[in-house]
């Protein structure tokens, strides 16, 4: 290595460390404490419950879609709830008749930026925003139809974890009978 490379490496690592201690200590760049392994686990089954819950939301199979909630949990979409296992039941069906009127192609649904917060050894929260995207045709490009934010309560029992509590918020695309109830700043959570 040349004199005058290695003060230019030397030089580097000096300002990367300076840049690295200042974002440590420095309030804009504030992480949140680190997981132990085991919320590291629990944040992972999350993670997989919520993909779970969502490719059968797109499958159709809205049947069975009351099994990822507790017995009492509180599901809310766009400020109209829905309480206990038999309302969140007749919602999805309702919602599958509509999905099943408009199906045409395949559709998935993306979820990105999921934050896991957990507030003891058996509850957590989550945030999650999810994205539509529509393939009409294997020949025509996909296309973005719907997005919005989720806001979740998550209980762990007997080592699986549930949905307590939903709040799902429409950005775009919402049906129209949630006009009344839509709460866009306000996630009740």
């Amino acid at each position: 290595m040349t004199k005058r490379f290695k003060g230019a490496f030397v030089a580097l690592l000096a300002g990367a460390s300076a840049v690295s201690m200042t974002a440590a200590t420095s309030p804009a760049f504030a992480r949140p404490p680190s997981l132990s392994e085991e919320h590291m686990l629990d944040r992972m089954q999350i993670e997989q419950m919520i993909i779970d819950y969502y490719a059968e939301l797109g499958s159709g199979a809205h049947s069975k879609l009351s099994e990822y909630f507790t017995e009492d949990a509180l599901f809310i979409v766009n400020g109209k709830r829905y309480k206990g296992s038999k309302a969140i039941d007749d919602i999805y069906a309702e919602l599958g008749s509509q999905a099943s009127e408009m199906r045409f192609g395949k559709s998935h649904m993306l979820m990105t930026n999921l934050s896991v917060q957990f507030e003891d050894e058996d509850t957590a929260t989550a945030r999650v925003i999810w994205t539509g995207v529509k393939n009409d045709n294997l020949k025509a490009p996909p296309r973005v139809f719907e997005q919005g934010r989720e806001y979740d309560t998550l209980e762990k029992i007997d080592g699986v974890w549930y949905f307590s509590k939903r709040n799902i918020v429409s950005d775009s695309a919402m049906a129209d009978q949630y006009d009344d109830t839509y709460m866009k700043d306000r996630p009740d959570h």
